[in-house]
């Protein structure tokens, strides 16, 4: 779905008063063809490894960028922003680090001596070289979205997508120079770089790095509410994790004392999990955010509290309602997002099976659940829609009205949470215990039975416990058809 809150693709391929937009199309340019001509003899020396090296990247870029896309729940930023990211990770950071690499290679054995430049020097020279040309992407790229990118989650995921450009190139260059060097052949030069590089270190790589170092520039530049010295201190800490990090996978350590492929492996075990709780600090951070927004912003009107919505009230407002408390808990996780549009999708196909094949119920469910993700995603851009563009809560209102009414058409309606539907059973409840005072012996509980009964045939029982009124015609002991309590005779009266 478009966010309704960010800028056209079109206006942030176009910005002539931006000069951040004109260095970063020169810084572009300018290493595309020094690119070229740094692959060039690569591609004549070995062209099919070229291909397949090539081929073979850009698929498992692919397999990341869908991890990353089904990293962002909540909301993300706009694909031209994301696709601008990969862009300098993968031109304009790879070709500088490629000059200033091989300087500092040069000068470290004569700094450190040549066993420990040796050992040593991809650890040192990577990270301090990288880091900071993936991270100045960021600041680029945030520079050319300020109006879109609103969140530090947005440098997060704007940082984990120039990681992958970087990440992407880089193999491409070490799988050719593996197969060209290679005394073998070029196959196996090629297979040997790729199984170490694109499989065993492919979710630990600058991707992470990238991403957590990116989360420290957007927490740096966009949470404004913050003082400056609590923003930089933040940014510099996350720039040193994944400084950190990018040492730990290019250094000896570990690899060093236990078998290669068994140190390799704890690394990324190690790397994935600092990733983790980095990832679950800068989530749970704008679900709080999103939340205090949804309670307090007064634009947001139809935000409806717990229960209310489902619950007895009007079906005009209901349709109305932009989010329910059940729903927004079903909001967090993309785990709760599917549960909910199973159980959807449940319900209308057990209710369409009475009057409809079980094809046309299936049918029905499956619609149903496609209407809910389509619910789910615009009720994810409220916050931000509310923050950043509230201009645009109008259409995104009647986006949310528009999959409402068509839900009620399969027989949805905006749902409460479980828990405010076990108190109502338990008021309904204790309300029968109270007029069970009244009653004789062997006819208390009656109406617990029949609440019961009706529970489980799925056949309205009179008194049932979101209403607690009879059904007309039935009389409840003790009252007569009228539904009037039953007085003794008074004495003296005719009455028998």
């Amino acid at each position: 779905m478009t966010a309704p809150a960010l800028r056209s693709p079109r206006e942030l391929l176009w910005q002539p008063g931006n000069w951040t937009y004109w260095v970063y199309l020169a810084a572009v340019v300018v290493a595309f063809f020094w690119m070229l001509s740094a692959f060039q003899p690569l591609r004549v020396l070995a062209p099919a490894a070229a291909i397949t090296a090539v081929g073979v990247n850009i698929a498992l870029g692919v397999v990341i960028g869908l991890i990353i896309v089904w990293l962002s729940v909540i909301h993300r930023p706009p694909s031209t922003l994301a696709v601008a990211a990969v862009v300098w990770g993968g031109v304009v950071a790879v070709a500088i680090a490629f000059y200033v690499n091989d300087n500092l290679l040069g000068a470290l054995p004569s700094i450190l001596g040549n066993g420990t430049a040796t050992n040593w020097g991809a650890a040192i020279a990577g990270p301090s070289n990288e880091e900071w040309l993936k991270a100045v992407g960021v600041l680029a790229v945030i520079g050319i979205g300020i109006r879109s990118v609103s969140r530090p989650i947005h440098g997060l995921f704007l940082g984990a997508w120039c990681g992958l450009g970087f990440q992407v190139v880089e193999d491409i260059s070490y799988a050719m120079n593996g197969a060209l060097t290679n005394p073998t052949s070029d196959a196996a030069g090629l297979a040997q770089i790729l199984g170490v590089r694109g499989i065993i270190g492919l979710l630990p790589s600058h991707w992470v790095f990238a991403a957590c170092s990116g989360y420290g520039i957007g927490y740096a530049l966009l949470r404004r509410d913050r003082p400056l010295a609590v923003r930089v201190l933040f940014a510099l800490a996350m720039f040193a994790i994944a400084w950190s990090m990018h040492f730990l996978w290019n250094s000896p350590l570990i690899t060093g004392q236990l078998n290669p492929l068994i140190g390799m492996l704890i690394k990324v075990v190690l790397i994935l999990a600092a990733f983790f709780v980095v990832y679950r600090l800068a989530m749970r951070a704008e679900w709080r955010w999103y939340r205090r927004v949804l309670d307090t912003d007064p634009a947001l009107a139809g935000v409806a509290p717990a229960g209310t919505a489902g619950a007895g009230t009007d079906a005009q407002a209901a349709l109305g309602t932009l989010v329910t408390a059940a729903e927004i808990r079903s909001l967090r996780t993309r785990r709760r997002r599917h549960r909910a549009r199973r159980a959807v999708r449940r319900t209308v196909r057990r209710e369409a099976r009475g009057s409809a094949s079980r094809r046309v119920a299936k049918s029905r469910g499956r619609q149903a659940s496609r209407l809910t993700r389509r619910l789910q995603r615009a009720q994810g851009w409220l916050a931000i829609t509310a923050a950043t563009a509230p201009d645009q809560l109008p259409a995104l209102r009647t986006r949310i009205t528009s999959v409402r009414i068509d839900l009620a058409r399969l027989g949805v309606a905006p749902s409460a949470s479980g828990t405010d539907r076990r108190r109502r059973h338990r008021l309904a409840d204790r309300q029968r215990d109270r007029q069970d005072v009244n009653r004789p012996r062997g006819q208390r509980g009656t109406d617990r039975q029949r609440a019961a009964d009706a529970s489980d045939t799925g056949i309205p029982a009179p008194g049932t416990p979101d209403t607690g009124i009879p059904a007309p015609g039935i009389a409840e002991p003790g009252t007569d058809e009228g539904g009037r309590t039953e007085q003794p005779p008074r004495p003296g009266s005719d009455r028998p």
